[in-house]
């Protein structure tokens, strides 16, 4: 009998580098809306959003970084109150608005919630030289204008999510608002925004943002901008072909890289639930690094993860599955190693960051390593002529952060695979045959018959 066993030399490099961090997607404004506020008149709501470099996410920018978007949730809660009418009620966001996209506890002419979860796009304006915040009817087939409210008992600050989710995600109370995540997929990027804090020192400044901020001189054209930034770091694997040192010829080397590629890569413990915590009353802050601030702060649930709930995991995508898409997803199943030249392989992986919370959980720990770390398995391809042929890694791979100061939102770290060819292993082995052995009546271990009296 003889077996050929071949395996595979896989490593993971060192190099676990992370894409320049540029998170903070900056505002634009469009200088030609300006808003006409005459005294006493409506002032409608015009917001400037962010652009972003799609080097690190999910979202597509065009060459000067403004993108547009549909399915982003909006808020606009009072923060402050103005002084501009006597004996307002007591600040909380219990009490609503008739333009929130729903009335939770009633309606109070104290309007400090203004906007609640209101589905909104972002859109290029004519020029395409700046992205604007259109909220969108509650039945999201038209865009319409919202206006702040004529009684100025407060200023408001804007609060902004994607993707959109439905009332039944949102957790609503009198300090807070947060909205669920449920089936994170490992395609789906959260981003989170606020507008700036109100200066209260100052005589104008203090009054943003309402109706009558918008009337002081200079201040028409001085929209909101909400900043928005991601929640979720990425994963971007590539490949690499490694030459075999003991091939008897220098061309051999690299015989056995090049019919390799990669056939699946799958996360298999992250977290498929998390809870993001858009605005918070107590957060005065307007630093999100601020170590006070709450508000855009993403919790995962540790727990439940995708490897304890007996999960597959999540692959990359094929461009042979349906609901592939070849601009986000890239066509990975024909990409060979090549020698000394490395390549993304499939789609980035969006995942949340490593934090205190899946230290508490006891995520991934082990009796040799107790830092979690996120978990992934490997199949590779390897090609011969038309046909081919997959194996499985051996055991999973744990992927250790090797950046200073652990992961970043907003990051996206490469992962280099570096693959050789296939080592056979020759085994050879014989089998004696049976042989038959006889009582024998002098030895005592021997078999004795059994006797039937």
């Amino acid at each position: 009998m003889k077996l050929n066993k071949i395996f595979f030399v896989l490593s993971v490099a060192a190099a676990f580098a992370a894409c320049s961090n540029d998170e903070v997607l900056s505002a634009q404004q469009d200088a030609s809306d300006e808003i006409v506020a005459p005294e006493g008149g409506l002032v409608p709501v015009r917001l400037g959003i962010g652009t972003t470099d799609i080097t690190r996410a999910a979202i597509e920018s065009d060459a000067n970084k403004l993108f547009e978007l549909d399915s982003i949730g909006m808020f606009m809660l009072a923060r402050y109150e103005t002084g501009i009418n006597a004996e307002p009620l007591p600040l909380d966001w219990l009490r609503t608005s008739p333009v929130s996209q729903t009335v939770h506890t009633g309606v109070s002419s104290d309007y400090p919630v203004w906007v609640d979860n209101r589905i909104s796009r972002a859109k290029k304006n004519d020029g395409g030289t700046a992205v604007n915040v259109l909220f969108r009817t509650t039945d999201d087939t038209n865009d319409t204008l919202v206006y702040y409210p004529v009684g100025n008992w407060y200023s408001y600050r804007f609060y902004g999510y994607y993707p959109y989710q439905d009332f039944s995600n949102v957790e609503y109370n009198a300090y807070t608002r947060k909205v669920h995540f449920y089936g994170l997929d490992g395609k789906t990027d959260i981003l989170w925004g606020r507008s700036g804090r109100a200066d209260l020192s100052d005589s104008k400044e203090k009054f943003a943002y309402c109706a009558k901020y918008f009337r002081f001189s200079g201040n028409s054209q001085k929209y909101p901008e909400v900043k928005f930034k991601h929640r979720m770091m990425a994963f971007q694997f590539q490949i690499q072909g490694l030459p075999d040192e003991n091939a008897a010829t220098e061309a051999d080397k690299w015989t056995g890289c090049d019919s390799m590629s990669i056939d699946t890569i799958i996360i298999v413990n992250a977290p498929t639930e998390a809870v993001l915590t858009v605005a918070d009353l107590a957060d005065d802050t307007d630093d999100d690094s601020d170590p006070n601030c709450q508000d855009g702060i993403l919790h995962s649930d540790w727990v439940n993860n995708l490897q304890d709930l007996g999960v597959v995991g999540w692959p990359l995508i094929d461009k042979d599955v349906p609901g592939y898409d070849e601009h986000i997803d890239g066509e990975f199943s024909k990409k060979r190693c090549h020698r000394d030249s490395i390549m993304d392989v499939g789609q980035r992986f969006l995942l949340p960051i490593i934090d205190a919370d899946a230290v508490a959980a006891g995520y991934n720990v082990d009796a040799q390593d107790t830092s979690p770390k996120y978990r992934v398995k490997v199949r590779l391809r390897q090609h011969n002529g038309t046909s081919s042929e997959t194996f499985d890694h051996e055991k999973p791979i744990d992927l250790n952060i090797l950046t200073s100061g652990g992961y970043k939102m907003g990051d996206c770290y490469k992962i280099l695979l570096q693959i050789s060819g296939p080592k056979h292993i020759n085994m050879k082995a014989t089998l004696e045959p049976w042989v038959d052995v006889a009582p024998d009546p002098s030895n005592d271990q021997g078999v004795k018959p059994l006797e039937f009296n």
